[in-house]
């Protein structure tokens, strides 16, 4: 049964772990959820039993898991999953309710386990797939600073060496999604002797920005 990883980083000289969901596009795809109408305040009553329908999966040119989420509109004697598509939903003119919510939602194979996190069913073209329910998020990118040495023009890792993060959830500015900086330290450096952003500024190291982006909730924190 596949399971993706959990990592250890460090935020505030305090060791966190995230589930690695991997290398993500930072750009938007779609999800529609189905919904018999809203309440006065504007609450969606979801179609139950109805699976989400997403428009991309992993290996279209224009996939992602960072879906912007739509409110499909169907009438009470519905019957759920019986569209499942979004060639369907279009064909059969429901209105539809564009929330600007994005949702983080990494498709993965069946039986792949995420812990902290539920796998949830859902349809693409009339196929069952599955994606980690990761939740809502802002459509943002925190930073990743991941220690690196280049040897024969590859950067490798520093593999004892934490990743180090500059937020967590509660504190401004956190996303599940971050931008992968390099980090070139010294070879005399000694592994996990910084532990936080502040001290990794204050070092003058190399810093090299990417335009790469990865998929990393925070699930727990360890405190030693």
């Amino acid at each position: 049964m596949p399971q993706l990883p959990v990592r250890d980083a460090w935020f505030n000289e305090k060791r966190f772990r995230f589930l690695d969901a991997g290398m993500t596009p930072m750009r938007n795809a779609h999800v529609y959820a189905f919904v018999h109408g809203f309440t006065p305040s504007g609450q969606p009553l979801f179609v139950q039993g109805q699976y989400n329908i997403a428009d991309t999966v992993p290996g279209d040119p224009f996939y992602s898991p960072l879906w912007l989420v739509n409110y499909v509109v169907v009438p009470q004697n519905y019957i759920p999953n019986s569209i499942r598509s979004e060639e369907d939903i279009f064909r059969n003119n429901y209105h539809i309710e564009v929330t600007g919510d994005v949702s983080n939602c990494p498709v993965v194979p069946q039986g792949t386990v995420a812990p902290g996190f539920m796998v949830v069913p859902s349809w693409y073209r009339n196929q069952q797939i599955f994606y980690v329910d990761i939740g809502l998020m802002p459509f943002k990118a925190a930073n990743f600073y991941v220690f690196v040495r280049e040897s024969n023009g590859q950067l490798m890792r520093i593999s004892e060496q934490n990743d180090v993060l500059d937020s967590v959830p509660g504190s401004p500015g956190y996303s599940p999604v971050w931008r992968i900086n390099w980090v070139f330290p010294p070879m005399d450096y000694k592994p996990n002797s910084i532990r936080s952003v502040r001290q990794l500024f204050a070092t003058g190291f190399l810093i090299s920005p990417t335009k790469q982006f990865i998929n990393c909730p925070v699930i727990l924190v360890r405190y030693r």
